[in-house]
């Protein structure tokens, strides 16, 4: 709540470099729980370097809300994966339902009259992201996939070659880390 406050009144830090392989990690204990009591898995996909100019509290709130409308309205595996496109990164919440056509167009209106939750997380999130200097948007309705755009930070450690090594380690995580290679 301290975070949303903060962000509401625009008091937050500057945009510095937000590492993602580091903030998912981060997040994997909540969402491994939340997963768990759903009875579910969430997967984790980002290469080691791939850095965002975003407030932390911001891009933590919308994956949040994504990875948690997925566990709630989604099926079998969650995956959220980050991937460099251009000058921006998009950070992918997936899931393997299917959102209906006929309630996509008002996913992202806050209390849509057909929602099935609360009715705020989608538009907080789309709201975010917007301050930020992002978009977040539905990207496919099966599987159901959000995708949150934002830009790129300078990577002091790009990476060259993408491989094993270059992703989240698969070792000791309690959610189904995958890398690239589907290792």
């Amino acid at each position: 709540i301290e975070d949303l406050l903060a962000l509401a009144r625009d008091t937050h830090e500057p945009r510095d470099e937000l590492v993602l392989a580091d903030l998912l990690t981060d997040l994997a204990g909540d969402w491994h729980a939340r997963s768990e009591a759903a009875g579910r898995s969430v997967g984790l996909e980002a290469p080691r370097g791939l850095a965002v100019a975003a407030s932390e509290a911001a891009t933590r709130q919308v994956l949040d809300v994504l990875v948690d409308n997925a566990l709630r309205h989604g099926s079998g595996l969650v995956t959220v994966r980050a991937r460099g496109v251009g000058r921006a990164v998009a950070l992918d919440v997936a899931d393997e339902g299917e959102i209906p056509p006929d309630t996509s167009a008002e996913l992202f209106t806050r209390r849509a009259r057909r929602s099935e939750g609360h009715g705020i997380g989608l538009a907080l999130g789309r709201s975010l992201a917007e301050a930020e200097g992002g978009r977040l948007t539905l990207t496919r309705a099966r599987p159901t996939t959000f995708t949150l755009l934002l830009r790129a930070a300078a990577c002091p450690d790009p990476p060259a070659a993408r491989g094993p090594d270059d992703v989240l380690p698969t070792a000791n995580r309690p959610l189904g880390v995958r890398s690239d290679d589907g290792s």
